[in-house]
C-alpha cells in the first residue's frame, strides 16, 4: 500500500486561499452541523421548500466531512 502516512505532515498544491479553507474546515463543519440540527427541526420533509434541500445538503456534506458517503 503506497498511502501509508510515515509522519504528521501533510501536503498539498494550493494557495493561499486553498490554505485558509483547510485553516477553516473544523469552524466550518461545526457551524453547519449547527445549521442541520436547527434545520432538522424546522423542516418539514414534505413540503418541497428550499430548506429540505439545505438539509439534504448539509447531511451530506458533514457525512463526507467525516470520512462517510453521502
Amino acid at each position: 500500500e503506497y498511502d501509508v502516512p510515515l509522519d504528521d505532515y501533510f501536503l498539498r498544491s494550493g494557495g493561499e486561499r486553498d490554505r485558509a479553507l483547510c485553516a477553516a474546515a473544523q469552524e466550518m463543519l461545526d457551524a453547519l452541523e449547527l445549521c442541520e440540527d436547527v434545520l432538522s427541526d424546522l423542516t418539514r420533509l414534505d413540503d418541497g421548500t428550499p430548506s429540505v434541500s439545505a438539509l439534504n445538503m448539509a447531511r451530506a456534506a458533514i457525512a463526507k466531512a467525516k470520512g462517510g458517503t453521502p
